[in-house]
């Protein structure tokens, strides 16, 4: 063979036979089998010989071969390790600024990394109890209206779709189809009413989940018409002691069968429920009704399946595609296609419209942990930082520890121990703070008490303990891994001119992603707020200043706004179906003339007191008139705003009044024409709008009250409710405090973003401040030399400051935009109407961190400063 041609055996082979052979035996071995490698390399070609080789390594892993493990080598190795704790041990109590500040910063930020754990801990257990979870489905819808590309995904489907499914679609062992009862719905039994949270199911509930059936049938108990089962928890409330099954109970007009009871669903379902009603009675209602099956009503459906085990997610879904296809062509204007998400990916999961149960957004979790990561790694670089700071004062331990022999992996293990000791001693303190964060952090958002509890578990003790060693060996690596590569005369001369990059070297350089990192925080934090408060001022385009919201149930409202009117607090109350600007939506489609396209409309169906209430601005036209809701005149009137008019072309105002435009096949008659005025939150641009009159279905009683004793005002209101409903809790609320709830996803994100700002820019604070003592402290003969030529305090001060001043500003040159640019592009996408952003904004957070880190500073320099020259100079 050619020398130029020769190929080593495989390295990775070579390499494991060295470390595990007897040194004894090595040589020859290995020579034995590399010949066998040249020989089979001519006769059979590279790749067989390379094969044969790594099996004549394997083959030779025996008894006889392998090198005996040193009881000796063991032993010296646990001495070792004993001494780095000791040693490790006696340095961190020699220096208490060092170990306070590295123990503080990790033990803060560690709390937040140990309710991370527990929170993720818990949140990805969501329906993990059911059987076969992993091949349970449910299927969602993405509708697209005139070709809009920007379409929704909601978690809610068709009712044709499980019929559907069953017929054609391979593979599925079980399918249940749901209804959502948006609000509590009255059961009675005897003398007893309660509300119950319920869903309509169909048969194959209690096959496609793993809910506890206590009593009843699972294959019949939702099977047939006027049947339910109740959890046990709500069949104590409404039966006590006495067995539900077989009982008779009223719901609405109807009597029910009580066949099954389940036990109440667990924390970890986001299934929640305490009443399930036979499916098929809901069906039974719906006939004749042409718009039931219909594919375009898909707002309050949901399927689940579970697939058979074998069977191809992917021939589902191309199944499924197909059925979307067939609907599509029976519809104008809309492509409506389903698609299946695993059950195991609802919480956490994507942001869907019409979520069913306890919702969780994936992209909240990972922020969270993001966020969490970021100030842990900021702790990180404070020990970093002042481990290479101590490089003068550890140089002489270290060079004469390699002098001695000590290899770069015993000085490497040395200093992972010494940051290991102040993690885990920082893990305790850490675990104290975890419980008063644990309570902050529910008051943050009410809606986690839901989803979580945060408690402690061995289990979560040990992820704990595995943290605080991770953390420990990333704090450590760096100091570590500089000391242990340097030679021993390089350790002994100087070692603080390690460069990074360019004229800053590795600890500054830490210092300034500690510093960008806080600072990008602040700058968000800042422009988050903004916009909240934005949204909370935004003019809506008409008054919500104290109208008080009533919700109804399913009671007339007549008798109560009658008793409302004789309050003298009360100065006007109207009645709607919903609550326009705090995400509430009700809509449909409308067509002017006989123009084939058509507009998708939001709409409010209103009495004739919420325009004059709400003080809606009215471009031409009046307001409704009064009257029966059976005569046409009256019942065919609406009231639009001007992007509807904008959308069919219709003129000027005036030009629209009486004009005719079909709604869900009605022709209706337009009354008055309305200044555009934002109906739902700020992501939504506004578009047409439709006010149609009614008196009948309404859930609202909006109460404008006109006194400052709001509290007695509200007891008086209480009371009537209470004669009104006994059954119900009265729901009532302001509607400027309704605002404030439908942004409460922003006020949380400020909040937690807040928080972990502070966190940050308080460790940081602490690194710096340990970083400019010990600067201070290795050129404290340097300024006794100045201080001796005439150098003043403000001289030393600036000397010893600019190089930190110098990285603040660029920490924040670079925080500014970086945070900028992520709060507009990512946070802020979808919302239409933000907030100006003016120089004052970003900078206000940025002045004030460099105002601390400044006066930490100068803080420590002017102490310097101060010192007698002689003091210093006397030995030299």
């Amino acid at each position: 063979m050619k020398k130029g041609n020769y190929t080593p055996p495989p390295r990775w082979a070579t390499r494991f036979l060295r470390w595990y052979c007897n040194k004894n035996m090595l040589e020859d071995l290995e020579g034995d089998i590399h010949e066998f490698y040249l020989r089979n390399i001519n006769a059979k070609g590279r790749r067989v010989a390379s094969l044969i080789y790594i099996l004549d390594v394997l083959k030779f892993l025996r008894i006889y071969t392998v090198t005996k493990p040193s009881i000796n080598k063991t032993m010296k190795h646990f001495l070792l390790i004993d001494n780095y704790i000791k040693t490790s041990s006696r340095n961190l109590r020699h220096n208490p600024l060092f170990s306070l500040i590295n123990v503080a910063g990790l033990a803060i930020s560690m709390s937040v990394g140990l309710l991370l754990i527990t929170f993720i801990s818990e949140v990805y257990t969501f329906d993990t109890f059911h059987e076969n979870a992993e091949r349970i489905y449910r299927i969602n819808n993405s509708y697209e209206y005139l070709g809009d590309e920007n379409y929704s995904r909601y978690a809610s489907t068709s009712p044709v779709t499980g019929p559907r499914m069953q017929r054609s679609v391979p593979g599925i062992e079980s399918l249940v189809t749901l209804r959502n009862q948006f609000h509590a719905q009255d059961i009675t039994h005897k003398d007893k009413t309660i509300p119950f949270r319920m869903y309509w199911a169909s048969e194959g509930f209690f096959e496609v989940f793993s809910f506890q059936l206590l009593q009843g049938n699972p294959k019949t108990a939702l099977k047939g018409i006027n049947k339910l089962v109740i959890t046990d928890e709500s069949a104590k409330k409404l039966f006590g002691n006495l067995s539900p099954l077989n009982k008779q109970v009223e719901l609405g007009d109807e009597t029910y069968t009580v066949t099954g009871v389940v036990a109440s669903p667990p924390m970890n379902s986001h299934l929640q429920f305490e009443v399930l009603v036979s499916y098929e009675t809901h069906v039974n209602a719906k006939k004749g009704n042409d718009r039931f099956l219909n594919w375009t009503n898909m707002w309050e459906y949901y399927v689940y399946f579970k697939l058979r085990e074998g069977q191809s997610a992917g021939a589902v879904q191309d199944a499924l595609d197909k059925i979307s296809e067939e609907e599509n062509s029976k519809i104008e204007h809309t492509v409506i296609r389903a698609y299946m998400q695993p059950l195991l990916n609802i919480v956490p999961g994507d942001n869907l419209n019409n979520a069913i149960g306890t919702t969780m957004e994936a992209k909240m979790v990972w922020t969270l942990v993001l966020l969490s990561i970021v100030v842990i790694i900021s702790a990180c670089f404070n020990y970093t930082n002042l481990s290479l700071g101590r490089s003068m004062r550890r140089s002489m331990e270290v060079g004469v520890r390699k002098v001695n022999g000590a290899t770069g992996f015993q000085v490497w293990l040395q200093f992972i121990v010494e940051a290991t000791i102040i993690s885990l001693v920082a893990l305790i303190v850490a675990i104290g703070l975890f419980t008063v964060l644990r309570d902050y952090f529910f008051t943050i958002d009410q809606r986690m008490h839901n989803i979580v509890t945060l408690q402690l578990t061995r289990q979560l003790l040990g992820y704990f303990l595995l943290m605080a060693l991770f953390v420990g060996v990333l704090a450590g690596f760096f100091p570590a891994l500089f000391f242990s590569r340097v030679t021993a005369f390089k350790v002994l001369k100087d070692i603080s001119k390690t460069r990074v990059l360019g004229q800053l070297n590795f600890k500054k350089t830490l210092i300034l992603l500690q510093y960008t990192i806080s600072l990008s925080f602040i700058v968000a934090v800042t422009l988050i707020y903004k916009q909240y408060r934005y949204s909370l001022s935004y003019d809506l385009g008409y008054n919500t200043e104290n109208i008080l919201n009533l919700r109804l149930f399913d009671q007339g409202p007549a008798p109560l706004a009658n008793e409302f009117k004789q309050f003298p607090e009360v100065k006007n109350l109207s009645q709607s179906a919903i609550i326009t600007s705090v995400g509430n939506y009700r809509g449909s489609t409308a067509k002017y003339k006989n123009l084939q396209d058509s507009a998708w409309f939001n709409s409010n169906k209103v009495d004739e007191n919420y325009l004059p209430i709400h003080g809606h601005q009215f471009l031409a036209g009046d307001n409704f008139l009064r009257g029966s809701e059976s005569d046409s005149a009256v019942n065919n009137q609406v009231i639009v705003n001007e992007a509807l008019l904008k959308r069919f072309n219709m003129g000027t105002p005036e030009q629209a009044l009486g004009e005719e435009i079909l709604i869900s096949g009605n022709k209706k008659v337009i009354h008055g024409v309305l200044k555009d005025f934002q109906y739902g939150r700020l992501d939504n641009k506004i578009g047409p709008f439709v006010f149609e009159y009614g008196t009948s279905h309404l859930r609202y009683i909006n109460l404008l009250i006109g006194t400052d004793d709001i509290f007695n005002t509200m007891d008086k209101i209480g009371a009537a409710w209470k004669k009104f409903d006994p059954v119900h809790p009265m729901e009532a609320s302001f509607y400027e405090d309704r605002i404030k709830g439908a942004y409460e996803d922003v006020a949380s994100l400020v909040t937690i973003m807040g928080f972990m700002a502070f966190l940050a820019v308080s460790i940081a604070s602490m690194g710096l401040l340990g970083m400019v003592v010990f600067t201070t402290e290795s050129r404290l003969k340097e300024i006794g030399i100045r201080k001796v030529f005439g150098a003043t305090g403000f001289n030393l001060v600036y000397l010893l400051a600019r190089g930190f001043i110098l990285l603040l500003v660029i920490a924040a040159t670079v925080a500014i935009p970086l945070a900028y640019y992520y709060v507009n592009a990512v946070i802020f996408e979808k919302i239409v109407y933000k907030a100006s952003f003016g120089l004052f904004d970003l900078m206000l957070g940025v002045v004030i961190v460099i105002g601390i880190a400044l006066m930490a500073i100068c803080l420590e320099t002017f102490r310097a400063a101060r010192i007698n020259p002689a003091a210093i100079l006397r030995n030299e």
